[in-house]
């Protein structure tokens, strides 16, 4: 959290800890990205509930994590601890940003449009 205050990027990071369910479908309602950078993780339930949402999800290359996000395919595998590879990922231009990012957005867009009438 000090980083983010650093980097002058409390406005666009939200540290919430941990939430209920409903309080965690509406933020994966508002949200375009989930990212999941853990050293070791099973098979967490938030990536599949990322990718239910229709998220661009990006997750660190641990555990059974590949064993759902094909790299490139329908997510961005990054290796642990590698901040260089996550920044690539997420900056304006980055694979993901550009390939997947678009999806989720345009989706969200025509949802909500119907929704309203």
């Amino acid at each position: 959290q000090a980083q983010v205050e650093q980097l002058r990027l409390t406005e666009r990071v939200r540290f919430v800890g941990e939430v209920g369910q409903e309080e965690l479908a509406a933020y994966l309602g508002r949200a375009r990205t989930l990212v999941l950078a853990s050293q070791s993780e099973g098979l967490p339930r938030v990536v599949v509930e990322g990718m239910a949402s229709g998220l661009a999800v990006i997750a660190s290359h641990v555990s059974g994590i590949p064993e759902v996000i094909d790299d490139g395919v329908n997510g961005y595998l990054i290796p642990p601890e590698n901040v260089a590879a996550l920044t690539t990922v997420l900056l304006p231009g980055g694979p993901l940003r550009c390939a997947l990012s678009a999806i989720p957005c345009k989706t969200k867009r025509w949802s909500r449009s119907l929704a309203h009438g």
